[in-house]
């Protein structure tokens, strides 16, 4: 779920079990689509998100949401 200040996200991921091929990440409010998106080809691995949202978006909150989400 993003916070209310944010509108939009979207992105690449990088995930072990499926090393070879990007997953692409969409959120718009309650709505979240994660898929598989092709190899990565000649592209650095890496996960890659741009958040849009107000400029009040309280930027600590959502950096915890984050880590919140990370597999280790």
């Amino acid at each position: 779920q993003l916070p209310g200040s944010l509108y939009r996200l979207k992105g690449f991921t990088y995930t072990e079990p499926h090393s070879s091929m990007r997953h692409l990440v969409q959120a718009v409010g309650m709505r979240c689509d994660i898929g598989l998106n092709g190899d990565w080809g000649a592209d650095a691995r890496s996960t890659t998100l741009v958040l849009i949202g107000r400029t009040d978006a309280d930027r600590p909150q959502i950096e915890d949401a984050l880590d919140s989400a990370l597999l280790t």
